[in-house]
């Protein structure tokens, strides 16, 4: 069988010497690992994994405990998405008793702008006095209203709100306990400056609720 086949097989020799093969690129730690070029990955960090950017600093822990959820706090709005809450009357709670406090006041003004035209014979029999006279403390209750406007700004900027209300209610006993005392008549004229002066501060604070005019 062997000498059948080796009749279709030709060996042929050459001397023809054989080309050079190509250089093998050694595979070492130098060689194998090369720095980019600058030109090429200018920004690349050689050897960190390049992944795309971190995402640690975008996602937050979610608290485990309700506790911890309770004392958490939502991240700060930005100034130009920001907006200040609305009050209103019910909201917060304490408004409920502050606009009562002013409806309260407004009542008691009522009564003092109303008491002393029914009170001027009263006035006129127990010091007796002329009407012209007795008229005396309308004008210096109107000089304390007039004193007060441009002084009301002044004492809520420099006092705060506040304040500026204890200095008004304290202006307002001042002229009243001079009246229950049953002072001369000059006091009383005097006593009803402190009385415009402090009258005339409330109305001015208590303007900005339009409804509060009705318990006037």
């Amino acid at each position: 069988m062997a000498p059948h086949l080796a009749a279709f097989i030709e060996f042929e020799s050459s001397s023809k010497p054989l080309a050079t093969p190509p250089a093998v690129v050694a595979k070492d730690g130098a060689t194998m690992y090369r720095s980019p070029t600058t030109h090429e990955l200018d920004d690349l960090q050689w050897g960190m994994k390049l992944t795309g950017p971190s995402t640690s600093d975008h996602i937050s822990s979610t608290p485990s405990t309700p506790r911890e959820l309770e004392q958490s706090a939502p991240p700060s709005p930005q100034h130009e998405n920001a907006i200040d809450v609305i009050q209103s009357v019910r909201s917060p709670p304490m408004n409920r008793w502050r606009v009562s406090a002013c409806g309260l006041t407004f009542f008691t003004t009522g009564i003092n702008d109303s008491a002393p035209g029914a009170l001027i014979p009263y006035l006129e029999k127990d010091y007796k006095v002329g009407y012209a006279i007795v008229s005396l403390i309308f004008i210096t209750n109107a000089i304390g209203f007039i004193s007060a406007a441009p002084s009301v700004q002044a004492i809520q900027s420099v006092y705060g709100r506040a304040k500026a209300y204890m200095v008004a209610t304290g202006l307002m006993i001042v002229g009243y306990i001079a009246l229950v005392c049953n002072p001369p008549f000059p006091v009383v004229v005097i006593s009803f400056f402190f009385l415009g002066f402090g009258i005339a501060m409330i109305l001015a604070m208590n303007n900005e609720v339009s409804f509060l005019h009705t318990s006037y």
